[in-house]
């Protein structure tokens, strides 16, 4: 397989990853959305865990209109993120058989979820990346605070 050479490839990460050899990436950047402060739109949305046999039936669940856990920025602490309550009334969805949730990365209805696709995101980048690689993560919540 031949892979783009000092190209940036836009597409699901997991899924485009997962059609690249092991250790053929010698670098890897990336910032994913803060948990709970932006909305990328209906193309975002991906079935991330679950069983991939599963007939999915989805339960909805709606953020609250009053905001979101994480409308408080862990670098100013208390102040509010105005942006984040944009969130409210969106809906995710679980499936009742077999656990998978629907949704984009970074609006999951709690934090642990967003660490478990975080985490299964950084494996798939661990596969691809050649031992000599480098990985750049950005993780931060000043979009919050407008800063």
């Amino acid at each position: 397989m031949s892979l783009p050479f000092n190209q940036v490839v836009l597409g699901d990460c997991v899924e485009v990853m997962r059609t690249w050899p092991a250790d053929s990436i010698d670098l890897v950047v990336t910032s994913p959305p803060y948990w709970g402060l932006r909305d990328y739109g209906s193309e975002t949305v991906r079935v991330w865990g679950g069983s991939p046999e599963c007939r999915h039936e989805w339960n909805n669940y709606v953020f609250p209109k009053r905001g979101h856990p994480g409308d408080k920025s862990t670098l100013v602490g208390t102040q509010i993120a105005p942006l984040s309550k944009s969130i409210g009334g969106k809906t995710t969805n679980t499936c009742v058989k077999c656990g998978a949730w629907r949704g984009s990365l970074g609006l999951e209805p709690h934090p642990q979820l967003f660490i478990d696709h975080l985490v299964e995101i950084c494996r798939e980048i661990k596969r691809v990346l050649k031992p000599t690689g480098t990985f750049f993560l950005n993780l931060g919540d000043t979009y919050g605070t407008h800063t």
